[in-house]
Order: structure tokens, then sequence, then C-alpha cells
């Protein structure tokens, strides 16, 4: 699933014109460039292809950190649902659209109002998007939450994170810590089966996706939300994610 063709992005700006809500003005991808909304074409499958400037500006994730998960890992979980839903019913009706209001997790860890109206490229299998940050005074950004992102080299067996992740992984510094190390981190009582659902996604090429108790070096229990693919970028040596920190909830 590497990078979508530069095609992608122009269908995406000529329907989005087309539906009034891109102008029609520029060409199809000089406007995809210009347009200060977020734009962005995902994969039926929910995975990032294509975001112009703006959307990747906005969010502070890098492209690769974004094409990593599919796209409803970063809306807050209670958001999910409808957005996961609509998914299917954009695809198989070519006259549809939604349009709703999410919450979308930054890079700084905080979770921040959106507004999104999201329609099917049936042809291309895609959907594209437009979005807007929201600023109201009661669409404040939520507290933060700890999250970061992760990468397996998996040939080398050596696990790296951001600096929010380090101490969840027992990560030192820029040294990598490997799997079996990462294990004898998660408690006893959930060990047996994340090391089971992460041979399953190794062996099938399913994303990954677990949730489960960690034990800190001082003795505390928090609790981690991890989900990853091997196919982001079409590196299968390598299972990329993001993880965030979810013991409050």
């Amino acid at each position: 699933m590497g990078p979508a063709s530069r095609n992608g992005p122009v269908r995406a700006a000529v329907f989005l014109a087309r539906v009034g809500l891109l102008s029609p003005g520029a060409s199809g991808h000089e406007s995809w460039e210009r347009s200060s909304a977020l734009l962005g074409v995902w994969d039926h499958w929910g995975y990032l292809q294509d975001a112009n400037p703006a959307y990747r500006e906005a969010f502070g994730w890098s492209v690769d950190e974004l094409r990593s998960v599919p796209f409803w890992e970063f809306i807050h979980p209670d958001d999910q649902h409808p957005v996961v839903e609509s998914r299917q019913r954009l695809m198989t009706d070519s006259g549809a659209d939604f349009d709703t209001d999410v919450r979308m997790l930054y890079r700084d860890g905080t979770y921040r109002w959106t507004h999104w109206k999201t329609y099917a490229v049936p042809d291309e299998h895609l959907l594209c998007a437009i979005g807007a940050a929201l600023t109201a005074p009661q669409h404040q950004p939520n507290p933060k939450v700890c999250a970061g992102v992760w990468d397996w080299d998996i040939p080398a067996d050596t696990i790296t994170s951001s600096p929010e992740l380090a101490g969840f992984i027992g990560q030192s510094g820029a040294r990598p810590v490997t799997c079996r190390t990462l294990l004898k981190r998660v408690h006893v009582a959930d060990r047996h089966r994340v090391h089971r659902e992460v041979r399953a996604s190794l062996t099938n090429g399913e994303p990954l996706t677990a949730d489960f108790r960690i034990v800190c070096p001082d003795g505390f229990i928090q609790r981690l939300y991890v989900t990853g693919s091997r196919n982001s970028d079409g590196s299968p040596g390598h299972l990329r994610g993001i993880a965030r920190d979810i013991s409050e909830r």
C-alpha cells in the first residue's frame, strides 16, 4: 500500500469541485496543493493514500505515520462508530455523502474537534474528504493523552518508538528493544494473548490491534492500545503503527 499516484488526488479534487466543495478554477493538482481546507484520500480499507499540504501540516503526524493505520484510529474512540459504519455505505452508494464532527488525535496528544464531509469515488475505490478545524468555545481540545509511534524492524528484531512511548516499552534513549524484551514488560495475564496476536499478524499479514496492561519500571501498571500494519509503505520487513495510553478509559 504505497503512496497513491498523482492521479488519485487529481480525481479526488475534480470530484470535490464537481460537488461544490473545492474551487474548479485551477487544475485538479493545483486546487489540491493550494487549498487551505484539509483534503485526504483513503482506500476502501481506510488507509491514507494522499493528503494535501494543509492536511499534513494540521495534525503534526508525518505522512508515513498517517499511513500506518486506518484513519479511524486517529478518531476519538467515542466518535469512531458512525464514521466506520458510513464507510461501506459510501462505497456502495455513489450519491451518498457523510457529514460529521469528530475529535481527531493530534501529534501533541490532544483530541481536537474537526468537521468533515466525505464522499466516495467509486471507480477509483477511494474515499475523499474535506475537513476543517472547529475553534468555537464549545470545541476546545480534550485533555492530552500519551500517544506516539513505534516501528518494529522484523528481520533485525528491534523496536523503536517516539519519546512518548519509550518508558512504556523499556527503550532507553535511542537504543531499541527486542520483541522479547517488550513482551516481558506486558502483564503476565495478557502476555500469551499479545504474543498470539503478534504472531497472527506476522503470519497472515493482517493489521495488528491489541490492548494490554504493561508494567512500568516503578511497578505502576498502565494500559496501552496498539495498532499497526506491515503494508503502510510497501516495506514488509517493518511493522509500524501508533499507540496510546488508555489507562484512564
